[in-house]
């Protein structure tokens, strides 16, 4: 069986993604464990961005709702 040559409509689904996701927003999480919202939180803005690019990622997406945490990194290189 031959394999024909990749098609180009699929090239998208060739990249590789990252999610980090949880149910409830940092607020939410803070104020339910009785801390304040800190920026020292691993999960804060300025926080999982060098981590995720030390590892190959790039941060693409970042979504700290009320009602949920996603992150969204792909892969570089």
């Amino acid at each position: 069986m031959r394999r024909s040559a990749p098609n180009r409509k699929c090239e998208p689904i060739r990249r590789i993604s990252l999610l980090l996701f949880h149910p409830s927003g940092r607020a939410e999480r803070a104020a339910r464990h009785g801390r304040p919202l800190s920026p020292d939180d691993p999960l804060a803005e300025t926080n999982p961005r060098p981590m995720l690019t030390a590892g190959g990622w790039h941060m693409e997406e970042y979504d700290d709702a009320r009602a949920y945490f996603l992150t969204r990194a792909v892969r570089t290189g």
